[in-house]
């Protein structure tokens, strides 16, 4: 099951959406139904349609898992953000509170900054900001304290920062996270996004030409790369980027997504 997992994330950073499709298909079927770990495939596996933009299959995927093994907190998460993707921003807040009241985990909180925003909760949201901060400092601190935890939350605090406005602290988390693997692909895409949240456009665009040597067609890399080439002499091709993104899951990330229609807008 890990194996298909695996071959999975793999096809989907090189751009083989259908490719990743298939090996988690696999990795699902491989496992027993209501085990947590093939719960957490059929999960990735809905996540999957999600990014490729086919939502009523991501839905089903979410449900599935939901049946096979209730109350779990992914799959709750992952029909919030069906929810969110479709307006219905109720839903997407309880779904994703009572996600936050089984597992505690900030991905729920950092999620719920989003839907508090779209339907103009701002205390709310600046609320939840600050909690996904607290919570990932704390994280933070205990990687540092114990190298043995393994699980460094660097690059995710740069993006936490983002969104409560502390610049400075998301460029020095994100480059805390460059320092440990300056190779991995997602760290440079957020050293690229704090550095263009800052108006620094060229140290944007050097490590964003690193973030996508994959091929990656995730819509929100896309749609950040686009802004950031548009930023940097080419129009064209940013708009280009931006218009794919958008067009295939303007949802994933309704603040990248906002910039980008605004762009567009621009004629």
């Amino acid at each position: 099951l890990t194996a298909y997992a695996r071959v999975s994330y793999l096809r989907e950073i090189y751009g083989d959406l259908p490719g990743a499709v298939q090996a988690m298909d696999m990795a699902v079927k491989a496992g027993f139904n209501g085990l947590e770990q093939t719960e957490w495939s059929r999960v990735a596996l809905g996540h999957l349609y999600e990014v490729s933009g086919q939502l009523p299959q991501a839905e089903g995927y979410y449900k599935q898992a939901l049946v096979m093994r209730p109350n779990y907190a992914y799959a709750l998460a992952g029909l919030a953000r069906v929810a969110m993707a479709r307006h219905d921003y109720a839903t997407a807040i309880s779904n994703l509170k009572l996600a936050r009241s089984i597992v505690r985990d900030y991905a729920f909180t950092d999620e719920l900054v989003d839907v508090y925003r779209l339907s103009h909760q701002p205390e709310e949201a600046d609320k939840m900001a600050r909690e996904s901060v607290d919570m990932l400092a704390e994280a933070a601190q205990q990687a540092n304290d114990d190298e043995q935890l393994g699980h460094y939350t660097d690059r995710e605090l740069a993006y936490a920062y983002l969104k409560t406005n502390e610049l400075d602290k998301a460029l020095e988390h994100a480059k805390i996270e460059y320092a440990r693997r300056p190779d991995n692909i997602d760290v440079n895409e957020t050293l690229a996004w704090v550095y263009y949240k800052r108006g620094d456009y060229a140290q944007a665009q050097k490590y964003m030409q690193v973030a996508r040597r994959t091929n990656s067609q995730n819509p929100v890399l896309l749609c950040r790369a686009g802004l950031i080439l548009s930023k940097t002499g080419h129009a064209a091709e940013g708009r280009a980027l931006i218009e794919k993104a958008v067009k295939t899951a303007p949802y994933l990330n309704p603040e990248v997504t906002a910039e980008g229609k605004n762009l567009l807008a621009t004629r």
